[in-house]
């Protein structure tokens, strides 16, 4: 099932950060929202239309019965998304990390790729070859911001070269600040020490999610549901399922026997920025060897867990953009994209939409 979704109004995408009041006075947002604040809604949404009966926070805590009853409803519920769409449902991707903006130049963007005999010396291991673009001597590039239409990312993950169209992070959205404080209710006066501001995310009005959605769902072809702080209201409606043809980007790898796996949302790995069969080079029954990695700063994933009434651990991901390049030793190319495209590498919150990939072809400098 894929559904689109349309905010109502301001929506509170919380980032990784701890927000507690009298200890922080600003609560930011970030975006594209975490894909788990995606799937605790539909988690919700779930449970409400199997009439399951919800019970106070303050009696949930130690209520196994209770908590084993949500998890049998939901244990095979799973997402792919959220991804930025428009009112005829095209896609927007964040733009992959090894797509560079030429500072100082509007919207002039090239592209990294893994050279095998660099002109210049690093600190890099040498098991990993450098990525490698060549600029005019007064050229200095920057990472790229924004977000890449569904088009063009198959005219990039067939490494054809193209005058990239990014679509500016304010193109889609803006951020607001509102103002709160807590007035107790024999009161009604504000009360020391809760004074605070919460950043909320807007959405342009042609703008919202697609969201793929399996498991033993039940959703009425429209509707209405909560999302993210505050919860509030966003509408949905059912949409075609995706069509995603990706003939010629298989044809681009089984020429050249190079992959590459674009991260398409935040993936968690045990080893920080790389999954552990990256490393041994075997998965899924196919044996690869890692070029390059193309990867973005760490991106904080929090929460808060109501049943412990306390904020989840800390983890640090690798973010939604970063690229990482293989050379396919042993394996049938189409076994390649069953194992991969749209499927989630990350070692945890898999369910949850983390780590969802797309494979493209590369070539060389």
């Amino acid at each position: 099932m894929r559904i689109f979704i349309e905010p109502l109004d301001v929506v509170l995408f919380r980032d990784g950060k701890p927000f507690s009041a009298e200890e922080d006075i600003i609560a930011s947002s970030i975006f594209p929202p975490f894909p788990s604040t995606f799937y605790g809604a539909m988690r919700t949404e779930t449970l409400s239309r199997q009439n399951f009966k919800f019970q106070p926070l303050s009696q949930i805590k130690n209520n196994s019965q209770y908590l084993n009853q949500i998890d049998s409803l939901t244990h095979d519920l799973r997402i792919v998304g959220p991804f930025i769409a428009d009112e005829n449902h095209l896609e927007y991707f964040p733009i992959p990390k090894d797509i560079v903006e030429i500072k100082g130049q509007d919207k002039k963007y090239i592209r990294l790729k893994p050279t095998i005999s660099p002109t210049f010396k690093s600190d890099l291991s040498t098991d990993i070859s450098p990525l490698w673009v060549k600029t005019n001597y007064d050229e200095h590039i920057e990472d790229g911001k924004g977000f890449i239409s569904e088009s063009q990312m198959k005219i990039y993950l067939e490494g054809r070269q193209d005058k990239w169209s990014i679509l500016n992070p304010g193109e889609v959205f803006h951020r607001e600040e509102r103002v709160g404080i807590k007035r107790p209710g024999a009161t009604k006066t504000s009360e020391e020490g809760f004074f605070y501001i919460a950043e909320f995310v807007r959405l342009n009005s042609q703008f919202g999610f697609t969201l793929d959605i399996e498991g033993n769902v039940t959703l009425s072809d429209n509707g209405f549901f909560r999302l993210g702080g505050e919860s509030r209201a966003a509408s949905y409606r059912k949409i075609e399922d995706r069509k995603w043809e990706d003939d010629a980007i298989k044809k681009k790898v089984r020429e050249t026997r190079k992959f590459k796996l674009y991260l398409l949302s935040h993936a968690i790995f045990e080893k920080g920025w790389i999954a552990d069969w990256m490393h041994t080079g075997e998965k899924d029954g196919l044996t690869f060897k890692l070029i390059s990695a193309c990867v973005g700063k760490p991106v904080s994933v929090g929460g808060f867990d109501i049943v412990e009434n306390r904020p989840k651990p800390m983890k640090k991901a690798v973010p939604a953009g970063s690229v990482y390049f293989f050379e396919l030793l042993e394996g049938n190319v189409d076994e390649l994209f069953k194992a991969f495209q749209f499927k989630s590498i990350s070692d945890e919150k898999q369910k949850e939409g983390f780590g969802i990939t797309l494979v493209g072809g590369w070539n060389n400098v």
